[in-house]
């Protein structure tokens, strides 16, 4: 006979299932509560240190970009020309030796870009003589010469643009080091070329107790930013060039043919339109043959 109550020391069967669901519920919580301590330590070690890179790289990505966009004025200098100050348009945007940016708002009035005070004015003659490049007619300028000819030297252009941007990420990758003077970089399949050092990349590198995995890591991101908008600037430079020659060659044909068919006119003009004027004028004299028929207004 089965006894009615369970032995003395040992719960009844509903309270030992109670009792495991609040064990399992506890077990839930304190695994929670560990995940939630492990998290939180490592955003207090390791979120900060990324937030200081992040700071650290900022002043010397633009300083990269900056470069990189000197580089891509002077390509476009050579091969699209850089005009006089005074031949420019209103709204064109001139560079000085500083990197300054000037808009021209008027005749023989330019204005500085970025933020900087719009009160002050500079003439054409103060914008030609602080430019950044010097005036001088472009590669594509050349007149009575096909575009086939102008191949040669705006592919040397566009192959220099290549080595120089190339050589920006080289510098900035050296600069990190603490590097004074003028710092020689050599691209593979480029000539040697010599820039400052790029001094936010050297000032504004990881502490010197950080250690050589996040130095690495700071390099890194600096040369990889760097490849990744030069990469972007050379694409769409290569397309750019694509349709200036393009319409460059239609143009040139264009007037090619004009010329060749006005020389014509002017040669054979006379010989192949006289017989036209000739018939026009005898077409014109019927009007004086009288009219012999019935109605003469048809």
């Amino acid at each position: 006979m089965m006894p009615l109550h369970p032995p003395a020391g040992r719960p009844p069967p509903g309270q030992r299932a109670k009792d495991k669901g609040l064990r399992r519920k506890w077990k839930n919580f304190f695994l929670f509560l560990q995940s939630f301590l492990v998290f939180g330590l490592w955003s207090l070690v390791f979120v900060p240190s990324a937030h200081a890179q992040d700071l650290a790289t900022s002043a010397c990505v633009q300083e990269t970009y900056y470069r990189l966009g000197v580089v891509q004025r002077e390509y476009r200098s050579v091969v699209l020309g850089q005009r006089r100050a005074q031949d420019q348009r209103t709204g064109a945007i001139r560079y000085d030796s500083a990197g300054q940016g000037w808009v021209k708002t008027a005749a023989n009035t330019w204005r500085p870009l970025g933020g900087a005070d719009t009160s002050v004015v500079r003439s054409d003659a103060e914008i030609d003589a602080q430019a950044e490049f010097p005036a001088r007619p472009g590669i594509l300028e050349t007149k009575r010469i096909l575009t086939s000819d102008l191949i040669p030297p705006i592919l040397q252009a566009f192959r220099a643009l290549q080595c120089r941007t190339r050589a920006v990420c080289l510098a900035a990758q050296e600069s990190q080091s603490d590097v004074s003077g003028v710092i020689t970089v050599q691209p593979r399949g480029c000539i040697a070329f010599s820039f400052p050092p790029l001094t936010n990349c050297r000032l504004q590198q990881p502490a010197t107790g950080a250690g050589e995995g996040q130095k690495a890591n700071f390099a890194e991101i600096v040369v990889g930013l760097c490849e990744r908008a030069r990469l972007s600037l050379i694409g769409h430079e290569e397309n750019a060039l694509k349709m200036l020659a393009a319409y460059d060659a239609s143009y040139r044909t264009l007037l090619q043919f004009a010329g060749s068919f006005h020389d014509f006119i002017n040669a054979f003009g006379e010989p192949v339109l006289l017989p036209f004027w000739q018939a026009a004028r005898v077409i014109h004299s019927f009007r004086t043959i009288p009219c012999f028929t019935a109605q003469c207004d048809e």
